[in-house]
């Protein structure tokens, strides 16, 4: 099974490979909170709203105006996500209180200790692991991306020119085929 990461399922990938490492045939990781990063600094802000629940619930409502949605998806991608999926997704955040607790209580439990234990089996990793990261992200930079392919014995790095944290969005003409080939190249075990 090849495993894809993204921004926090990206850390979730990690903790995957380092509890049950056995299940991975290959790992593929793009633009995703590692190591100490994780929150990035620059999402303090939103990390301390989470913890007072009415700042929370206020912030949720907020995510259903327009002008939010879109300074949002400035900072994550440079092209526009589709409208009607960001409305569709940050809708369900602002009016369902169960995925907005949910969300809540997870962005409250993320602590940089937790990619940073995982990490430590990054090395006893022995499967291929393709790290593609766009250069222009604001939250993790590519440096963090260098540092985490170098962690695993069969890492490669790919930096993406033109692409923020959703590198997907801003380089499909990219990543798609660096996935196809990346999986048809490496043997699952």
């Amino acid at each position: 099974m090849t495993l894809v990461g993204n921004d926090t399922g990206g850390a979730l990938c990690q903790l995957v490979i380092a509890n049950r490492p056995e299940r991975i045939g290959r790992l593929v990781l793009t633009n995703c909170d590692a190591f100490e990063a994780f929150p990035p600094k620059n999402l303090a802000p939103l990390y301390f709203l989470a913890r007072v629940p009415a700042l929370w619930w206020v912030f949720s409502k907020l995510t259903l105006r327009p002008n939010v949605r879109m300074r949002f998806s400035k900072t994550v991608a440079h092209k526009d996500p589709d409208r009607e999926m960001l409305a569709t997704l940050l809708g369900r955040f602002a009016n369902n209180a169960a995925v907005r607790e949910d969300l809540r209580k997870t962005i409250v439990s993320i602590r940089p200790e937790v990619t940073l234990e995982a990490s430590q089996c990054f090395a006893s990793f022995d499967r291929d692991v393709l790290v593609l990261w766009g250069k222009d992200d604001i939250f993790f930079p590519v440096s963090l991306g260098e540092r985490l392919a170098k962690a695993f014995p069969r890492g490669r790095f790919q930096p993406i020119d033109d692409a923020m944290l959703f590198v997907g969005i801003d380089a499909p003409q990219v990543v798609a085929p660096a996935i196809a080939d990346f999986v048809r190249a490496s043997p699952a075990r």
